[in-house]
């Protein structure tokens, strides 16, 4: 009777009627009547419209019917057919019927689960991780831990975005790498696997950084040094290798915790260290400047920092590019810290202080670095600008010099220096010293000015500097004068220009 159905009655029929059809189609998929091949296609079209119901006015009405006639495990046996179609369509409606189900419901169906962790297809292994993300910490089974990590060791980079989607914080990474099963897929697996080895660092960086206590667990210093062995032969590996450190390691990661485990792992395997011998040797100086910059800013007293800020100074005095990477780096890593060790660095802050002496002369790339650099980390050091910043008597001569500087670049013809003198005037309204620089009478005299010749770039950043100033003022005791002038500046908008009256002439004898 099945093999009769036509597609057009699939499509105009109603919930229950597919429901039952589901049923059936599980047994035998319908065939066509003359040459036997199974219709695939009115099976998809069956889902397909089933999904469209729960998506309706009668939603719940349509899952509760599902729940008692069809059931996630039913469901779920679609995802064995042998068609993409059939397949596609039965993800969406899994993930459709499964959206409001709790923990409790999702794991009457954990074989199934486990089932779709393995399945071939990475749709289906992509749908089961983005399904379990509704589990907490105290549902996940030894065995399921690591049949969700197993899911990770394909091709497919959504599976692998659904399982880093899941590392959120640490109650949730021990439940996922702790169990023995899990954490030997991990370190016996994917992080032996030449294909998929840098997926397992990561994870392994980000279980670190959510939780200090994985690091014994997962033999991090012993993996570290282990997986750095080997992808020293093959610089893209290597490059690889840096460059997922880096990103664990930098201060804008969105994720919560510290990279102070990750740091202490890196530094029992010795890997800074051997980075740095290798970056020293010119061998792939790039990658290695990277990371190691990254470590210095996540641990400005670890123990090869200070000889990490030596290299940086030597590139900061070598060549053009070796410059702008280093400063482009430091000016990436920006937090308190290393800013701080920057100034008490007995190099690298005379190598900085000379390179602001020579900021007329200096390539183009170089001095827009530089700017960069300092608005970057000035505002969480006045002893890192004061140190920075030579001839000066305080940190107070230093931020008028500073922003003398910007004042210039803001205007220069060049973007990128152009960028870097709105960034140095926009980080000294950030600051309350900074505000106190820009507040002087010839300074507001500059930022209040409507040049007609300014680029909008220019206007841009300077409303943005004095919208920043009209925040604070008022708070800070400044002339309720000024305050009038920085507010009406603000209320008339970036690009407001002054009428200004004219006299025109005629000639009566024309």
């Amino acid at each position: 009777m099945v093999h009769a159905i036509q597609a057009q009655e699939v499509a105009r029929a109603g919930y229950p009627v597919l429901c039952d059809l589901l049923v059936q189609f599980t047994r035998a998929f319908p065939v066509d009547d003359e040459s036997g091949d199974p219709l695939t296609s009115v099976v998809a079209l069956a889902l397909e419209t089933l999904q469209y119901h729960l998506r309706g006015p009668d939603a719940e009405a349509v899952r509760d019917y599902i729940r008692d006639s069809v059931s996630l495990d039913t469901l779920f046996g679609f995802l064995a057919a042998d068609d993409d179609e059939v397949v596609r369509a039965a993800c969406l409606l899994i993930e459709t019927f499964a959206s409001p189900m709790d923990a409790t419901s999702l794991l009457e169906s954990e074989e199934m689960m486990r089932v779709g962790l393995a399945h071939p297809n990475g749709a289906v292994r992509a749908l089961v991780v983005r399904m379990l993300k509704r589990l907490a910490p105290a549902d996940w089974s030894a065995d399921l831990a690591a049949a969700v990590l197993a899911a990770v060791q394909h091709a497919s980079v959504p599976v692998y975005d659904a399982y880093l989607s899941l590392l959120l914080d640490a109650p949730l990474a021990t439940a996922l790498l702790a169990p023995a099963a899990a954490h030997s897929v991990l370190t016996e697996k994917l992080l032996k696997d030449r294909v998929h080895q840098f997926r397992g660092l990561e994870i392994l960086a980000r279980a670190l950084r959510l939780s200090a206590t994985l690091s014994t667990t997962l033999r991090a210093p012993e993996t570290l040094a282990a997986l750095f062995t080997r992808v020293q032969s093959n610089p893209l590996d290597y490059a690889v290798y840096c460059e997922t450190l880096a990103a664990q390691l930098a201060p804008e990661s969105p994720l919560p915790g510290t990279p102070a485990p990750l740091v202490a792992a890196l530094d029992a395997a010795e890997v800074p260290a051997a980075i740095l011998k290798r970056t020293r040797a010119e061998q792939d100086a790039e990658a290695g400047t990277s990371v190691l910059l990254a470590y210095a800013s996540a641990a400005p007293t670890g123990p090869c920092t200070t000889a990490i800020l030596d290299l940086a100074a030597e590139s900061v005095e070598g060549a053009a590019s070796d410059q702008v990477l280093a400063l482009t780096t430091l000016r990436g890593l920006a937090r308190p810290p290393l800013a701080d060790a920057i100034a008490a660095h007995p190099r690298l802050g005379g190598v900085l202080a000379d390179t602001v002496r020579r900021l007329g002369t200096i390539a183009t790339p170089v001095r827009s670095g530089v700017l960069q650099l300092v608005a970057a980390l000035a505002p969480h050091s006045r002893a890192f600008l004061a140190a920075v910043w030579p001839g000066e008597p305080d940190a107070d001569g230093a931020a008028q010099a500073w922003l003398a500087a910007a004042v210039a670049a803001a205007s220069h013809v060049d973007d990128g220096v152009k960028e870097a003198g709105m960034a140095g005037m926009l980080a000294l309204a950030s600051t309350e010293w900074g505000r106190r620089a820009l507040l002087r009478d010839d300074r507001v005299a500059y930022l209040l000015d409507r040049d007609r010749a300014a680029s909008v770039d220019v206007k841009r950043a300077k409303y943005a500097v004095v919208e920043r100033l009209a925040q604070h003022a008022a708070g800070e005791g400044v002339d309720p004068a000024l305050v009038r002038q920085l507010t009406q500046f603000v209320r008339q908008g970036p690009y407001y220009m002054p009428r200004t009256a004219g006299v025109q002439i005629f000639d009566e004898s024309v």
